[in-house]
């Protein structure tokens, strides 16, 4: 997927995730797919990129 290589060169152009205020963790999110109904949470940390959470964008926060 395009949009999920792409974080690769530029992972934080994607906003900051609900999540993260309850995290000690900078967790940032991307929505993908057809109609962006997929939502990944991902954290950059020493210039590596680790997916965290694949979900349905239809699923309620972590938090929640």
């Amino acid at each position: 997927m395009i949009a999920v290589r792409s974080l690769e060169q530029f992972p934080n152009r994607a906003s900051q995730a609900p999540e993260s205020a309850e995290s000690e963790r900078d967790i940032r999110q991307l929505f993908v797919g057809k109609g962006r109904q997929y939502r990944l949470l991902f954290v950059v940390e020493r210039g590596r990129v680790s997916i965290l959470y694949v979900r349905h964008s239809s699923q309620s926060w972590l938090n929640e």
